[in-house]
């Protein structure tokens, strides 16, 4: 895919989630002074395009957990000051006890921490920092990996060719691999779910956000507890 459509496509898809993410964190905020977040393998960025004035709005206080010290991304300047604060953890065992937080947010993360027991793990911690959640994840139907982008539907190949062809052409974001053993570590360092997958993983998600639609780039495990029914 050309990166400039490749661009506008992705685009396209976070403006439509990000009208998701706010309807979300409005309908967790209410009732509340403050709303707090723990936002698995965040950055200042991505809150950015969300909107800090409305995120000001809404009382957010927002913990940005990554692996590594190394992954802390600088401080935005325009943040409202103290909005963020940045802490490393594994998202797959959590050091803070239950509902800790009021809403648990990732976004592009489950698919790269492991292998099913991995997400099941992650999945669980998520539920239990906090009564609300909202967790994305690319389609594992949808044509398009985003990891993988310049070579659709890749990533329904078996393993083997898929690592073949990661050593003869530049398919991922990171380039080409250099050996095998660096392919298959490309190869497996996204593991895309499908709806069903995110449905048991998030029981009481929404499921009206993780329909599998012949073009629904991502999924959406949406809960927001104390409500009878979804608000669409």
């Amino acid at each position: 895919m050309p990166s400039n459509l490749r661009e506008r496509v992705s685009t396209h898809f976070r403006a439509k989630r990000d009208v998701v993410l706010r309807n979300t964190l409005w309908r967790a905020a209410r009732g509340r002074d403050t709303l707090r977040i723990l936002d698995l393998g965040g950055r200042p960025d991505y809150w950015r395009r969300v909107g800090y004035r409305f995120l000001e709005i809404i009382g957010a206080q927002i913990v940005l957990l990554n692996v590594r010290e190394a992954e802390i991304a600088t401080e935005d300047e325009d943040a409202p000051e103290g909005m963020f604060r940045w802490e490393v953890g594994d998202a797959r065992a959590l050091d803070y006890p239950d509902y800790t937080f009021d809403l648990c947010h990732s976004n592009s993360v489950i698919e790269h921490v492991g292998l099913w027991e991995d997400m099941a793990s992650f999945a669980a911690e998520t539920r239990r920092v906090a009564p609300s959640y909202y967790v994305q994840t690319p389609n594992f139907w949808f044509p398009v990996e985003p990891h993988f982008y310049a070579f659709p539907m890749n990533h329904w190949l078996p393993r083997p060719l898929r690592a073949k062809l990661m050593m003869t052409m530049n398919l991922a974001t990171a380039g080409r691999a250099d050996n095998i053993g660096h392919a298959h570590q490309m190869v497996d360092s996204a593991r895309l779910l499908t709806a069903a997958q995110m449905q048991f993983l998030f029981p009481e998600a929404d499921p009206h956000y993780m329909q599998a639609r012949l073009l629904a780039k991502s999924l959406l495990a949406i809960y927001v507890s104390g409500e009878t029914r979804p608000a669409y």
